[in-house]
C-alpha cells in the first residue's frame, strides 16, 4: 500500500525555466542543488494530498525562552540556558545550516526545493499579517535572486515590477535583514522620498527584525525600538565571536545620498513612482558603491508596483528595465548585452504576468491555465463560502481566463486600461499609461507603443544634414549615422523631392510646401548649469498623403505619408543656438518646405533671416481691417506662440486629430510618449509634442490655402476626447 502511495511521487527536477514564454524578457535557465534521496524530504510518507509546505517550527521551550530575551544583553543568559539543552543547541545549529543551504520538500508529490533565504522569509519573517504563506511565484522570484543575480560576477543587481499586493517590499526588506547577518555588510535603501523610506524601514525591517528569534538576530547596540535612520550591528556575540560591524540605514530620494560609500546591499522601492530624482542617474551612483578593485562585491534591487507608476518616474523606471534585456539578438547592433553577460543597466530584469500570481492552489501553487480537479474543487468551496454565484463554473477557470476576462468585460476604454495596468499580463502592458488625465486617445497610443517596447530601429533611419561638400547655400544631403550619433531620425527620403526650389519674392523659395511642413521648439540657451537636464532642439517635418509613396486602397496602417516623417530631437553639452537653427534649415532646403517655428524666443526666425531663407519660414496669416476694406496680411512673427490658453486649445485639438487620424502608424515613439504624458497644465517639458504641433498645424494651413478647403479649422469638441 505505502509503495502504491509514493509510486505517485514525480522525479525531482533539477533544470527549470523561469520567464519562460514570455514576451520581451529572455528566459533564465536555473540549476537547482542536487536532491536528497526522497525519503531524506520533508513530508516524505505522507499522502499526497497531506503534503503541505511545513515552514521551520521552533520547540516551544524555545519560545518560551525567547521571552525573556528583552535587551542583547539577555541572549547571553539564554544561550547560557542552552548548555544543558542539547536538543535546543542542535535545533538552533541545524536552523542556521538550512536556511543556508535550503531543503527539499515533497508539495503534493512533487518534490520542491526551497532556498535558505525563501525558507528563512516563510518560517521566521512576520509582515503587518503574520507569517507569508508559500507561493510558487514567490519561490521561483527567490530562485532568480538566489541563482541569477547573487553569484552573478557581472551583475549589479535585479529590476523587477509587480502588481499590487505580492509583497514586494517585504520581500526587500527580508534581504535586507538576510544581508545584515554577514560581517562587514553594509546594506542601504531610499524609496521616493525620505518619509517613504522611514516607513519601509519601520514596516518592513524594524517590525519584522523585533519578531526574529534571538538566535538569528546579530547583536545590536541600536535599541529595537530606534527610530534612528541607522542600525548597527556592533556588539560581539555570546560566545565572543567579534561584532559583524553590518548595518542598514535608509537614505532620502537623493541620487548621492550614498555615493562614495560601499554598499553590499541595496533597495530602491517604488523606483518608478518617484518624480524627484531619476532613478536611472541614482542607479549611475550606486553601482560604484558595490564594486571594490573593480570587482562586484554588493548587489541592488530596484522594485516598483506596475500600477502605481508616476508619468516621469515610470518612463526612468521604464529605462532601466529595457537597459536591462538579456536577449542575445542576432543583430548585434540590438543587444543590450554583451558576450560577458553584462546589460547596459547592469541589472537583470523579473517578471511575472498577473494571471501567473493571481490564485493559488491550497498547496500554494499557482493556477495558471485550467484547473486540475483536486484545484477545482477547492476553489468552488471558496467561491461557496463567499456565496459567489456560479461557484462551480467560475472554479474551473484559471488566471489567463480570470484576468482575460476581467478585461474584456470593462464597457469603456479608460476601466480597461486601469485593470490592464492593475493586472498587466506583459511588459508591454505594465508600462502602459493610465487613461485618466491623458489628453488623447490612449488606447491608440498603448497600441502603438507596444509596438515600440525595443526601439523603433527597423521603422526609420538614423543620420544628419548637411551642406554637401560643406558648402552653405547649395544642397543638402543626409548622411546615415550609427543611432548614438544621430540628430534625426528619418522615416521618409524623398529623394526625388529633395532640396526642390524656385526663386520667387526676391529669393529662393522652397517648392515643396503642398508635400511637407515643418515645425520646431528651439532652446533659449547654448550653456546651461546642468545641460544633461536641459530642454533639447526639437524638429519635426509632416508630409501629407501623396500616391507616389503609398497605395491609397492598401491598409491605411502601412502608409508612410499622411504623418510624420522626420524628427529631430538632439542636444550636446554647449551646443549652440545657432548650430541648431541651421540644422532646422538644412531640413526645410532638404525637404523643401517652410517651417513654423516657436516664437517665444525669435532665435530660428531671426538665424533664417540672417541666412537669406526668410522665405523657408511659415508666417501665420491674419484678417486685417483697414479703412473699411478686410484682407489678408502675414504676422510679423514667423511660426506659433505658446502661452497662455488661447495658444494651448489648437494645438492640442492638432495633435488630436493627428493622433485619432494617424498615431497607429506613427513611426516616433518618443513623440507618442509625449503626448501620453502630457497635460494641458505643463507644456514646457514636451519639446516634441511643440514641434509636431507646429509642423501639424502649418501643413493644413497651407493645405488650405492651396485648396481652400477649411481641413485646418480643429473643433476641440471633435477632436479632443478627455479619456477617464
Amino acid at each position: 500500500m505505502q509503495i502504491q502511495k509514493y509510486s505517485k511521487y514525480q522525479d525531482p527536477q533539477t533544470k527549470i525555466i523561469l520567464c519562460n514564454n514570455l514576451e520581451d524578457i529572455y528566459p533564465y535557465h536555473i540549476t537547482l542543488p542536487d536532491p536528497p534521496k526522497m525519503e531524506e524530504m520533508v513530508n516524505f510518507g505522507l499522502d499526497i494530498k497531506d503534503q503541505y509546505f511545513q515552514p521551520i517550527k521552533a520547540p516551544k521551550e524555545l519560545w518560551d525562552l525567547e521571552k525573556y530575551v528583552k535587551k542583547e544583553s539577555d541572549k547571553a543568559l539564554a544561550y547560557k540556558h542552552l548548555e544543558n539543552k542539547p536538543h535546543l543547541a542542535n535545533f538552533i545549529a541545524e536552523t542556521h545550516d538550512v536556511i543556508e543551504c535550503g531543503q527539499w520538500q515533497l508539495i503534493r508529490g512533487v518534490p520542491t526545493y526551497f532556498t535558505g533565504s525563501y525558507l528563512e522569509y516563510l518560517s521566521f519573517y512576520h509582515m503587518d499579517t503574520g507569517l507569508p504563506q508559500y507561493r510558487s511565484w514567490d519561490l521561483e522570484e527567490d530562485y532568480w535572486w538566489e541563482f541569477e543575480i547573487l553569484p552573478n560576477p557581472v551583475c549589479f543587481g535585479g529590476i523587477n515590477m509587480t502588481r499590487r499586493r505580492v509583497g514586494k517590499s517585504f520581500k526587500a526588506g527580508h534581504k535586507m535583514i538576510r544581508a545584515a547577518r554577514k560581517a562587514n555588510h553594509y546594506s542601504a535603501m531610499q524609496s521616493k522620498s525620505e518619509d517613504d523610506a522611514e516607513r519601509f524601514t519601520k514596516k518592513c525591517i524594524t517590525l519584522p527584525f523585533k519578531k526574529y528569534p534571538f538566535y538569528l538576530r546579530p547583536n545590536s547596540t541600536t535599541d529595537l525600538t530606534s527610530k534612528g535612520k541607522r542600525r548597527e550591528f556592533d556588539v560581539p556575540d555570546h560566545l565572543g565571536y567579534p561584532a559583524l560591524d553590518s548595518w542598514i540605514e535608509y537614505g532620502s530620494s537623493n541620487a548621492l545620498a550614498f555615493d562614495g560609500q560601499k554598499l553590499h546591499m541595496y533597495v530602491n522601492d517604488e523606483a518608478g513612482k518617484n518624480v524627484e530624482e531619476d532613478v536611472s542617474v541614482t542607479l549611475d551612483v550606486i553601482k560604484p558603491c558595490l564594486t571594490e578593485d573593480e570587482t562586484i562585491v554588493g548587489k541592488a534591487l530596484f522594485t516598483s508596483t506596475v500600477e502605481e507608476l508616476e508619468k516621469r518616474g515610470g518612463k526612468n523606471f521604464q529605462k532601466i528595465f529595457l537597459d536591462s534585456d538579456r536577449t542575445p539578438y542576432h543583430d548585434k547592433s540590438k543587444r543590450k548585452i554583451n558576450e560577458d553577460g553584462k546589460t547596459v543597466s547592469g541589472l537583470y530584469p523579473f517578471f511575472t504576468p498577473a494571471y501567473a500570481n493571481y490564485i493559488a492552489d491550497q498547496y500554494g501553487n499557482a493556477i495558471i491555465d485550467d484547473p486540475k480537479d483536486y484545484q477545482a474543487e477547492y476553489m468552488r468551496k471558496r467561491h461557496e463560502a463567499r456565496g459567489l454565484k456560479n461557484a462551480e463554473k467560475e472554479s474551473r477557470k484559471g488566471g489567463r481566463e480570470l484576468i482575460d476576462e476581467m478585461i474584456n468585460n470593462q464597457k469603456t476604454d479608460s476601466k480597461k486600461q486601469d485593470i490592464i495596468r492593475k493586472y498587466p499580463r506583459s511588459i508591454k502592458e505594465a508600462f502602459r499609461s493610465s487613461a485618466v488625465g491623458c489628453l488623447y486617445n490612449v488606447t491608440i497610443l498603448n497600441d502603438r507603443l507596444d509596438k515600440f517596447i525595443r526601439g523603433n530601429d527597423d521603422m526609420v533611419t538614423y543620420g544628419k544634414f548637411a551642406w554637401v561638400n560643406d558648402k552653405p547655400n547649395t544642397t543638402v544631403e543626409f548622411i546615415p549615422t550609427s543611432k548614438g550619433e544621430a540628430r534625426v531620425e528619418i522615416s521618409l527620403l524623398p529623394q526625388q523631392y529633395a532640396n526642390k526650389s524656385v526663386e520667387a519674392y526676391g529669393g529662393r523659395m522652397p517648392a515643396n510646401t503642398h508635400l511637407f511642413a515643418a515645425g520646431c521648439d528651439p532652446f533659449k540657451y547654448s550653456q546651461v548649469k546642468d545641460w544633461a537636464r536641459s530642454s533639447k532642439g526639437a524638429g519635426f517635418v509632416y508630409a501629407g498623403f501623396n500616391q507616389a509613396f503609398d497605395d491609397p486602397n492598401a491598409d491605411p496602417s502601412t502608409w508612410v505619408t499622411d504623418d510624420f516623417v522626420c524628427q529631430y530631437y538632439y542636444r550636446y553639452e554647449n551646443m549652440s543656438i545657432d548650430e541648431f537653427c541651421e540644422d532646422m534649415l538644412m531640413m526645410c532646403v532638404f525637404y523643401g518646405c517652410q517651417v513654423a517655428p516657436e516664437y517665444n524666443v525669435r532665435v530660428v526666425q531671426d538665424h533664417f533671416v540672417k541666412r537669406g531663407y526668410v522665405n523657408y519660414l511659415m508666417f501665420p496669416e491674419r484678417l486685417v481691417v483697414k479703412k473699411g476694406d478686410v484682407r489678408v496680411e502675414s504676422t510679423p512673427h514667423a511660426g506659433f506662440y505658446t502661452g497662455g490658453d488661447e495658444s494651448k486649445v489648437p494645438m492640442i485639438n492638432a495633435m488630436a486629430k493627428y493622433v485619432n487620424r494617424s498615431g497607429q502608424r506613427c513611426k516616433f515613439p518618443k513623440l507618442l510618449e509625449q503626448l501620453k504624458d502630457m497635460s494641458y497644465e505643463e507644456f514646457g517639458p514636451y519639446d516634441l509634442f511643440i514641434a509636431a504641433s507646429g509642423a501639424y498645424r502649418h501643413y493644413y494651413q497651407v493645405l488650405d490655402r492651396v485648396n481652400k478647403i477649411e481641413d485646418a479649422s480643429f473643433d476641440i469638441t471633435d477632436y479632443l476626447p478627455i479619456y477617464g
